[in-house]
């Protein structure tokens, strides 16, 4: 991939296990690991050799929210972040998708909509 790594975005992943970034520079703790191959959906695999955690921009209409990543895994030749719905939602959010649409939500009786991300091309992805 030709595009630098501080200049690829993120996807939200529903089949992700963990968050995953190939970004060094975004973690904003970060300690060194036992490389762990990870294997992907098309069915090759990727190597992380760190984790910490990792704060990103989501957008929301015109305005941004910035979230934390807690415990992604650094993994240097990935193609983007990703986003994993199934940790978002541990850590005490909602995810909704609809009409190529994916909304994150406070959890409570108001479930605010703090990020939505549009389907671009099959994927719910945000912009670097």
């Amino acid at each position: 991939m030709n595009i630098p790594v501080e200049r690829r975005g993120a996807i939200i992943d529903s089949g992700a296990t963990s968050h995953f970034c190939p970004d060094r520079s975004k973690f904003l703790n970060f300690v060194f690991i036992e490389p762990q191959d990870v294997h992907t959906a098309d069915g090759s695999a990727v190597s992380t050799i760190g984790k910490g955690d990792v704060k990103i921009d989501l957008p929301n209409g015109k305005e941004h929210t910035s979230v934390t990543l807690w415990n992604a895994l650094y993994a240097p030749k990935m193609a983007f972040t990703l986003i994993s719905t199934r940790r978002i939602t541990a850590g005490g959010l909602a995810v909704h998708f609809e009409d190529q649409i994916c909304k994150i939500m406070s959890h409570g009786p108001k479930c605010i909509v703090i990020a939505t991300i549009l389907q671009v091309e099959g994927l719910y992805s945000v912009a670097a």
